[in-house]
């Protein structure tokens, strides 16, 4: 079976191999110009079921001077993925390197290869967390975890034991947090745990550090404000120079903002943190701060503490930086958490049918995080609620969030 040579896929494969190559750039030379490896280049030039992250299609168009066709290819070949009827990813054709795995899978050996590709995999599909299907991820994930399990009940020496322990971690933490997206509380944790006893045996602070960070997300979302303070304070003991410490910093500053109390130094020291990082190769990757997502973080405490000018700014600079090109959404979740930042701001200004507006848009989105959507949304019901208005359009926000309590968590 084989990728039809017309699909926008296929063709995204071709126009980069054809473009690199009138550029007069190697593999290698463009690998490094886009701050990847040489090995991840090779299988972008071959029809592909996973797509490549909308930041690195837009660094080759610019890299190649293809002036915006390798990332309205990009667009295109989203769309096909998303059509109606597509098959599973897994059907598709895979490059060479991933039947090089599965030989060594069955010969339960490892290779460096085999390494290369399971850690260039596994960061792929840690790029695709903020707009892919939460379900069909997981299920890729869970896969390819199985195929690390497999390689680990195998001969394999000490090092290259860690290293599968290592992917294994990360695909762990993954899945913990689409697990969680999807409602799935009990799931999420036991992957949470999982991933942390595996960063505990290979003596990996970061992996420990973003468990930490999980377990603070989801104190936050369920209303442990106080357990929050304590996971952040053992994920920077894991990894205090990692730049998960700028995530952990920020999920202590939203639960210090709904305790009522300042966070005005708390997002100074997460600010501070972030500037001494350089900026990530991959700012897409889940578990790499992103320096844009500052925002994000700011514009929930901001509103929560009050602030509602500073709040309103940072809300529509998370909606500015959520749009690709050609208007296609990168960042879905936060988007929706931006909206409905706007429909609280817009209830305290009375602006009631601008607040139902953005609260509609704010759950018109495929990619949810149902606990951090249902959190805000939970806030902008209790701040409609407070206006003890008969308007309409007040019982219109209500009505909006009510179903869509009700359908997020299947009653």
């Amino acid at each position: 079976m084989h990728f039809d040579p017309e699909s926008a896929t296929a063709r995204l494969a071709a126009e980069i191999r054809r473009l690199r190559r009138e550029a007069g750039l190697s593999q290698q030379r463009l690998a490094k110009a886009v701050h990847y490896t040489r090995a991840y280049i090779g299988m972008l030039e071959k029809p592909r079921a996973s797509l490549p992250a909308h930041s690195l299609v837009e660094s080759l168009d610019q890299v190649l001077q293809a002036n915006g066709e390798l990332v309205e290819l990009r667009i295109s070949a989203e769309r096909e993925h998303a059509a109606p009827g597509r098959p599973e990813a897994r059907s598709a054709p895979l490059p060479d390197t991933y039947f090089e795995v599965m030989d060594a899978i069955r010969r339960s050996e490892v290779t460096d290869a085999t390494l290369e590709y399971l850690h260039l995999t596994t960061d792929e599909l840690c790029c695709q967390y903020a707009w892919r299907d939460a379900g069909k991820l997981r299920e890729e994930a869970i896969f390819w975890l199985g195929n690390v399990k497999a390689l680990l009940a195998g001969p394999c020496s000490l090092g290259d034991h860690r290293e599968l322990l290592v992917v294994a971690g990360w695909l762990s933490l993954l899945i913990g947090c689409l697990d969680y997206d999807m409602g799935d509380e009990r799931g999420a944790e036991f992957a949470r745990r999982s991933a942390f006893e595996v960063g505990k045996e290979t003596n990996h602070g970061e992996i420990q550090g973003w468990s930490f960070e999980m377990g603070a997300w989801f104190a936050l979302t369920q209303g442990n404000y106080q357990a929050v303070a304590n996971f952040a304070r053992g994920g920077l003991r894991a990894a205090p120079h990692s730049s998960v410490a700028v995530q952990l910093t920020a999920l202590d500053a939203k639960a210090t903002a709904r305790m009522g109390a300042r966070v005005d130094r708390i997002l100074d020291d997460g600010f501070s943190i972030l500037s001494g990082h350089d900026t990530p190769s991959r700012p897409d990757h889940h578990f790499v701060i992103d320096p844009t997502k500052w925002a994000f973080y700011a514009m929930d405490c901001y509103r929560i503490s009050r602030q509602n000018d500073k709040s309103a700014m940072h809300a529509r600079e998370v909606l500015r930086l959520s749009k690709g090109t050609g208007g296609v959404e990168k960042s879905p979740m936060r988007a929706a958490e931006a909206k409905l930042t706007l429909a609280a701001l817009s209830l305290r200004d009375g602006d009631l049918e601008g607040a139902a507006d953005y609260t509609a848009k704010a759950f018109d989105v495929e990619r949810k995080s149902i606990n951090s959507l249902l959190l805000v949304a939970d806030e902008v019901n209790r701040e409609a609620k407070s206006l003890r208005s008969n308007d309409p359009a007040i019982r219109e926000i209500g009505d909006q969030i009510t179903s869509a309590q009700s359908r997020l968590l299947g009653n």
